[in-house]
């Protein structure tokens, strides 16, 4: 019989990018840098269903600390430039800009 994954086996890189509001291949940009743990091997390797709130405590994306800030995602980007904070993943690599959430916090 073919057993079907469970949670419990991880997430898979579509619903953890839908946990984290991500695009799906930032996710899989993410987990290929391993700032989202994964589970697993080869073809079977899935992203660890405690990865997702370790990820949330320590990373943030721009467009995230942005309408917090209630501006838009390039002038968060401009102001966390000028203050020093480049992003951890960002654009040509990843789909999203995402930061550090420590050191966006200054900003904020």
């Amino acid at each position: 019989a073919i057993r079907r994954p469970t949670r419990a086996d991880g997430l898979t890189i579509a619903e953890a990018a839908r946990s984290l509001d991500l695009h799906h291949e930032a996710a899989r940009h993410l987990v290929r840098r391993k700032l989202l743990a994964t589970v697993g091997e080869g073809n079977k390797r899935r992203v660890d269903p405690n990865a997702i709130g370790v990820f949330r405590a320590a990373f943030v994306t721009g467009a995230d600390l942005a309408r917090s800030a209630g501006v838009s995602p390039r002038a968060m980007a401009d102001r966390l430039r000028a203050r020093g904070i480049a992003p951890i993943a960002g654009p040509p690599d990843c789909r999203q800009t995402i930061f550090c959430r420590s050191a966006a916090r200054a900003v904020l």
